[in-house]
């Protein structure tokens, strides 16, 4: 898997003439997904190592991926896989640990409309990942699926505003998680972006989890990415915190 990031990352670089027409946008590092989607014929991958704590548990992906192709100019399709390892304390002297990939995650994002006026940018994510589509031990009960419709707003230039609005179904529970986020970002000079974000989700059976959270992307090229963010929960129903590195890239794949 390292050794194919690397290819891709060498093959975008010798490219790079022909990867100038704008400047690349993610849905990473923040958890507020962009209304923009990649361009056609274009395959863009993001990747981020993160470490999550909560009370009793602690995760670690290695690595999330979240790979995107622009097939037209209103539909980007989305597959993520999510490579972890977890370990637990249910109960005082005990721990469990477990490692593999989770359900494989695949969807499309569709454009909507252009900002114009007071009215936003918006497109409209869906997903879903099949309930025995990964490692055994983290299969569900019924196929997990989602949308969320993204949203952002130009303030002036160099600042705008993002935000998200949806709904998950985790594949065990019939009950969704209605989700939110919102985001100020602005860019500092050519290179560097810096965000800061709330976000969260509610239920009707567990408490509200919100979330505050901040980081920072650098671009190397218009094509090559790097970023840095971390949260802090701040309800009960809340993890704890994390804290993520990322490289996201992208190459024209069809001409």
């Amino acid at each position: 898997m390292t050794k194919y990031y690397l290819f891709l990352l060498y093959t975008c670089l010798q490219q790079q003439a022909f990867c100038q027409e704008s400047r690349m946008e993610t849905d990473r590092p923040d958890q507020t997904e962009s209304p923009v989607l990649v361009k056609k014929g274009w395959l863009q991958t993001e990747n981020g190592l993160q470490a999550e704590w909560d009370e009793n548990t602690s995760t670690f992906y290695h690595p999330g991926t979240l790979w995107k192709f622009g097939l037209f100019h209103w539909l980007e399709l989305r597959v993520t896989t999510d490579f972890l390892s977890q370990k637990s304390r249910p109960l005082p002297g005990t721990r469990i640990r477990e490692s593999g990939l989770l359900p494989l995650e695949m969807g499309g994002k569709l454009a909507l409309t252009e900002e114009k006026g007071g009215w936003p940018k918006t497109s409209l994510i869906l997903q879903a990942a099949p309930a025995t589509w990964g490692n055994k031990k983290f299969h569900t009960h019924s196929w997990a699926h989602g949308f969320r419709f993204t949203m952002q707003h130009t303030l002036a230039k160099g600042t705008g505003l993002g935000y998200n609005l949806g709904a998950e179904w985790d594949g065990f529970s019939k009950q969704p998680a209605f989700i939110y986020t919102l985001s100020p970002g602005f860019e500092l000079g050519k290179s560097w972006y810096v965000y800061t974000e709330l976000y969260g989700a509610v239920t009707k059976t567990g408490g509200p989890a919100h979330h505050i959270a901040a980081g920072a992307a650098y671009y190397i090229t218009d094509d090559l990415k790097l970023d840095i963010s971390g949260s802090r929960g701040l309800t009960k129903a809340a993890t704890d915190g994390y804290l993520a590195f990322g490289v996201s890239f992208r190459l024209p794949v069809i001409k």
